[in-house]
């Protein structure tokens, strides 16, 4: 073979490996896409109790199915569209983390707290000093009580160190039989 024809191979291999690797990046981009959004969206959280990292998440890739958007506050219209959003979860099952769509399309992200289950628990009322109001406390059978998040009736409750129990105010309407969540 002469050296014309050897550069020429040449460069055609170059301009097929260059195509693949271009194809390859366009392909993956909207993923990519995703990723630095969210990682964006982690470094803005600035009242966040631990700082979120975008190494605690694992993109499951584009949402397939309308019924993962449960719990999402994420609306389908020509603005939004199935195959532009991206479902984060945490690479760990441990404690309470959150769920995360991204939109790429629009550049959105969407949250969606998973909470453990609560162990055991004992369910006690007060008399609040607020009229009107109840002061629940619960008191969880668990090692570490205070990695958890507790609430009755739609209310968050406080981890209260003194009383080793969640505390927190409720309507004095509200039924005593309720199962903390």
């Amino acid at each position: 073979m002469n050296k014309k024809v050897i550069i020429i191979i040449g460069c055609a291999i170059a301009v097929v490996v260059i195509g693949v690797l271009l194809i390859m990046g366009f392909m993956n981009s909207d993923s990519n896409k995703a990723q630095k959004i969210l990682e964006q969206y982690f470094n803005e959280q600035t009242d966040q109790e631990v700082a979120l990292s975008i190494n605690d998440y694992k993109n499951n890739g584009v949402v397939t199915d309308e019924t993962i958007l449960e719990g999402f506050e994420v609306k389908l219209d020509d603005a939004t569209k199935l195959e532009k959003l991206y479902l984060f979860q945490p690479v760990s099952e441990e404690g309470s983390k959150s769920q995360f769509i991204v939109d790429v399309q629009n550049e959105k992200v969407y949250e969606k707290e998973v909470r453990k289950a609560l162990p055991n628990s004992t369910v006690k009322f007060y008399q609040s000093l607020v009229p009107g109001n109840k002061t629940v406390l619960i008191t969880l059978e668990a090692e570490n009580p205070q990695d958890y998040k507790v609430s009755y009736a739609d209310v968050e409750l406080t981890f209260n160190p003194e009383f080793n129990a969640f505390v927190g105010e409720v309507l004095a309407t509200t039924p005593e039989d309720l199962i903390p969540e």
